[in-house]
């Protein structure tokens, strides 16, 4: 019998350009841009954004970017970061319900076209028709869909730009 095996930890590499252009002298620039949550996870800081400070308000961590800069200045914010999810202690044959059973309000919300999910799509519409979708049990569909996602989404070692869940498809 084979494992099917997890990675332990992702290693993701952001890198994003800014490019000031001011009329007038050098002026102040104040950016502040998200960091990774540590709920449920481990979250290690391998590249440091260069001129940044890390803060963290609650389970919130943020990077806050504040330098005087020259009327015509290119800002770098690159950064690596490695997660590290801390495994739950959820009991494999624990009952999570039926999905029939949740409330239609929260079903809604997650039923709302997006850009980088149009429900629409011929193609979300075929997944929707897979075997496993029709699940009721919700520990069984979870499941599945992590089953179906492991299967089906490779993911290349250098992406440039965010893709989305239904490009990525």
């Amino acid at each position: 019998m084979t494992e099917h095996l997890l990675p332990r930890g992702w290693q993701f590499h952001h890198q994003e350009h800014l490019f000031v252009r001011a009329n007038k002298r050098a002026p102040v620039i104040r950016l502040k841009f998200f960091h990774y949550p540590s709920y449920r996870q481990t979250i290690k800081i391998v590249q440091f954004p260069v001129n940044c400070a890390l803060k963290t308000r609650g389970n919130n961590s943020f990077f806050l970017f504040q330098q005087k800069v020259r009327t015509k200045y290119a800002i770098s914010l690159e950064r690596t970061i490695e997660v590290f999810p801390i495994l739950s202690s959820v009991a494999i044959n624990m009952d999570w319900g039926e999905i029939s059973k949740i409330k239609s309000a929260i079903k809604q919300k997650y039923k709302q076209s997006s850009y980088y999910w149009p429900v629409q799509s011929t193609q979300l519409q075929k997944i929707s028709k897979e075997k496993w979708f029709a699940e009721d049990n919700l520990f069984a569909w979870v499941r599945e869909i992590g089953n179906y996602l492991i299967n089906t989404i490779k993911n290349p070692e250098k992406q440039e730009k965010r893709l989305g869940a239904y490009r990525r498809l």
